[in-house]
């Protein structure tokens, strides 16, 4: 119970908070007030820290997993014979290092983070480093989506529109994907070598 009274933070967050938060379906938005929750007179109830990152782990592996199956799915249809710059095939392509992206961070968010709760305690010293935690613990299930969003939906958007929608940009689409989902994977490294 709180002795203080508690203003409302998430309804103050900054824009690039929000924009992040509404390409990643909201889930860095739902992290953070979870994390808030865990503060009483902005002190972390360690106990309720400890149970939030066990069910994070338990979330991860379950997400890991999934991400394989889509993997799997990606592969399967890379290996029918389309042209490479097929619209079909780059966005496939887009697919697939999302699920990279999804199985790379969950693998080391779940080495970092299930070694030792306590090492993760000075993450969440502030306001903003709340925020890039509740960014970082979103990753995993956010590269799931986009990776399951492009599996599912671009084969058939594209036979729709008889694929000229990537045909010009693809090529800088498969690399700005492979750098968003290699970066997050960077930055847990850098945060783990800081613990």
């Amino acid at each position: 119970m709180s002795v203080f009274s508690r203003p409302n933070s998430t309804t103050c967050l900054p824009v690039w908070f929000r924009f992040l938060s509404a390409v990643c379906f909201h889930t860095p938005h739902q992290h953070l007030k979870q994390i808030k929750h865990m503060f009483t007179d902005n002190l972390l109830n360690y106990p309720r820290w400890e149970q939030f990152i066990q069910k994070l782990v338990a979330e991860w592996t379950e997400l890991t997993l999934y991400s394989t199956v889509v993997l799997n799915a990606n592969i399967a249809f890379l290996s029918v014979q389309t042209p490479l710059d097929s619209p079909i095939r780059i966005a496939i392509y887009i697919s697939t290092t999302a699920s990279l992206g999804s199985i790379t961070t969950g693998l080391l968010l779940l080495r970092t983070i299930s070694k030792n709760v306590k090492n993760t305690l000075p993450l969440v010293q502030g306001d903003t480093a709340c925020m890039h935690l509740a960014i970082l613990h979103s990753l995993p299930y956010v590269f799931l989506l986009w990776s399951a969003i492009l599996l599912f939906t671009t084969p058939k958007v594209l036979r729709l529109s008889e694929g000229t929608i990537l045909q010009t940009g693809g090529h800088q689409l498969l690399g700005l994907s492979f750098r968003l989902s290699i970066k997050p994977g960077a930055l847990i490294l850098i945060c783990k070598t800081r613990l």
